[in-house]
């Protein structure tokens, strides 16, 4: 965690927290569009679990029409 806040951390082990908002950055090192065009291969820097991740793109596709979106899911293993 970039922030680390020991008081807070100690509070979730005990009980359940409401309005705490905290984000960490990752930082996309590369992108790679797979032979079939329809998948796109993120590597990001400074990943690890989070019960949170979102992941926006603006991109266009083959004909140059916009794609734009948010991915999100929960990390629970980073390779």
């Amino acid at each position: 965690m970039d922030h680390r806040d020991a008081a807070a951390e100690e509070a979730a082990m005990t009980k359940e927290s409401h309005n705490v908002k905290q984000r960490d950055k990752v930082t996309v090192t590369s992108a790679t569009l797979s032979s079939d065009g329809r998948t796109v291969e993120l590597a990001l820097e400074g990943m690890k679990p989070s019960m949170q991740l979102q992941v926006g793109y603006d991109l266009e596709d083959k004909d140059g029409n916009p794609v734009k979106s948010n991915v999100t899911g929960t990390v629970y293993v980073v390779p």
